[in-house]
């Protein structure tokens, strides 16, 4: 992705009212749902790993760096979203697009060799009860256990499978350590190891690739973030 297309979405962030650390090692956690490597819109097969991690922070120039950008999967794959378990919640957990505040701190997902993201506080999601692989008309609720995790070091899954139950999942072991040592590495973490951090998390077909300056957006700021203020008004 070049310098160009994060400024984009750096824009695209500020421009909805999401924060945006403006400083040095203080990094920023975003998703890209539905997006090939340069932020170029993909099928966004269910199922399939065709989503985007990335880390980037901004340099003293007050310019966006990459800091990172890897292949992941922001949904639920089809055996989590079938299986009975999910059902009995009210349906498989699938993270609603905006900017999740503080929700996460370092730690490790169901072993001790698994570093990750482990969810602390709130993260809202849409509940696919009707298991068709869309947000559209589902249920909005809070979420528990929505960590930011890997599969496992011998693992190149084609396929989600169960790898994710709303989880949002790296791809491949070797890039997820490099996103752990990433996060790391952040000011604030060094400075407090229970450090919670935040993500945001975006449908890359809202995002208009050709558009510069603040309004480098396909959504309005009252369009994003009004199902979330209609969540919390439910609950």
């Amino acid at each position: 992705m070049t310098t160009e297309r994060l400024q984009i979405l750096v824009d695209h962030c500020k421009a909805q009212g999401f924060p945006v650390y403006n400083e040095p090692n203080l990094v920023n956690i975003l998703y890209l749902e539905g997006a090939d490597e340069d932020g170029t819109p993909n099928r966004d097969e269910f199922n399939r790993w065709n989503d985007r991690r990335i880390l980037y922070d901004l340099g003293p120039d007050g310019k966006p760096r990459l800091l990172y950008n890897a292949v992941a999967t922001t949904e639920p794959g089809k055996e989590a979203t079938m299986s009975p378990a999910a059902k009995a919640v009210g349906g498989v957990a699938r993270i609603m697009f905006g900017f999740h505040s503080e929700a996460w701190e370092m730690g490790f997902h169901k072993n001790a060799w698994h570093p990750a993201l482990v969810q602390r506080g709130t993260v809202w999601v849409h509940r696919d009860l009707n298991q068709d692989g869309f947000r559209t008309n589902d249920k909005i609720s809070k979420a528990q256990g929505l960590n930011q995790h890997s599969t496992s070091p011998t693992a190149d899954p084609d396929s989600v499978g169960l790898y994710s139950a709303g989880c949002l999942v790296g791809r491949n072991w070797i890039p997820h350590t490099l996103f752990i040592a990433i996060l790391k590495a952040d000011a604030r973490y060094r400075k407090n190891p229970k450090f919670r951090f935040s993500t945001t998390v975006l449908d890359t077909t809202k995002i208009n690739w050709n558009a510069t300056g603040l309004n480098a957006t396909g959504w309005s700021a009252k369009e994003m973030r009004k199902p979330m203020l209609d969540a919390t008004k439910t609950n």
